[in-house]
């Protein structure tokens, strides 16, 4: 008994061993390369989707849920634009600004008083505020409102003990648009606009009596127009918070313009210019031309959004606007400066 139950034992051993053999041939242990390779893959996906939820302030949720295209591309950028330019999926909310400029007026036929005293000006203050609101995709509206008022004077040239020449500009401009922000790759970002604009600009040349303050002479350029404004925005994020803009708006306005003289003879009272029909020159056609260039800091806002503080250089080309007296607004106005700015963007 004890022989057989041996034999049967040995049988199953010489069964057994070949089917060992095949499975400690199975068992494979990874290399380190390997175990390494796997935990570099698994730690680029984590950073892929903190920087998801980074950029979207709650991840592609913002852009209506996983799988948007808007937010598909989103990956690509992980980690390369250094947080300062603008994520493919934001939170939406409330945006705005206010800016301070510095801008000199100037005149294509140079700024003359009403006597034709030289006149010249500084680089005078003005303030340009705006407030809107824009989505997650970027679509938003907004409302801006700008405004320059000021006066250069000086010793009228015919009688400097007695008068003085000067010329005050008084212009604003409401503008009401669409917007819309974009990535355009890694490093570019992009805002285009488009709406409508209202212009109203006086320009006011006199020649007083220093004692009196009487107007001894002058003529007042009056004008009011609207029309479709547009333009566009680029920006090139350079890392930390940092990146470089250039913009450009175009308008194209529709309006009427009254032209006075000072009539010396009542003490100033202004009456319409003799060649033109109670001072009123009809259906003009006005164009105004700006651009900025600068450079910007950004820094993400706890409740979402960006605060931005920004620098640069602003002109503007005003065409049609103003004119010699009795000339039918055939001359071009401008502006050119210095901006300081600070807002939150999306």
């Amino acid at each position: 008994m004890k022989r057989t139950f041996t034999g049967m034992l040995a049988v199953l051993a010489i069964t057994l061993v070949p089917a060992a053999r095949a499975v400690a041939e199975d068992i494979t242990f990874a290399s380190h390369a390997e175990i390494m390779s796997v935990l570099e893959r698994q730690n680029a996906r984590i950073a892929e989707l903190e920087q998801a939820v980074h950029n979207g302030g709650g991840g592609c949720s913002s852009c209506g849920g996983g799988g948007d295209s808007c937010c598909d591309s989103c990956s690509g950028c992980s980690g390369c634009c250094g947080g300062c330019c603008d994520p493919c999926c934001r939170p939406a909310g409330f945006i705005g600004s206010a800016e301070l400029l510095f801008l000199k007026a100037h005149q294509s036929m140079g700024i003359r008083g009403a006597n034709n005293t030289d006149l010249q000006f500084n680089y005078d203050p003005s303030y340009r505020l705006t407030a809107g609101y824009q989505g997650s995709d970027g679509l938003g509206v907004r409302l801006r409102y700008w405004e320059f008022n000021h006066t250069a004077s000086a010793p009228d040239q015919t009688a400097p003990a007695t008068q003085t020449d000067s010329v005050n500009y008084d212009t604003y401009a409401i503008d009401l648009e669409f917007i819309d922000s974009m990535s355009l790759g890694c490093y570019w970002d992009a805002t285009f606009f488009a709406g409508f604009r209202y212009v109203e600009w006086d320009e006011e040349r006199v020649s007083r009596v220093n004692a009196t303050g009487l107007i001894q002479n002058g003529d007042n350029f009056d004008n009011a127009a609207y029309g479709l404004t547009t333009g566009g925005e680029l920006r090139r994020c350079i890392g930390n918070g940092l990146a470089l803009y250039v913009n450009n708006r175009v308008s194209v306005l529709f309006g009427d313009a009254s032209e006075f003289t000072a009539n010396t003879g009542t003490g100033g009272l202004w009456v319409p210019t003799p060649n033109y029909t109670a001072g009123t020159v009809n259906d003009c056609l006005y164009y105004i031309y700006e651009a900025q260039a600068g450079a910007q800091w950004t820094n993400e806002l706890q409740a979402g959004g960006y605060l931005y503080v920004r620098s640069g250089v602003e002109v503007q080309y005003w065409n049609n606007f103003t004119g010699e007296p009795f000339f039918d607004h055939g001359e071009a106005w401008g502006l050119g400066g210095f901006t300081f700015s600070a807002g939150v963007i999306r």
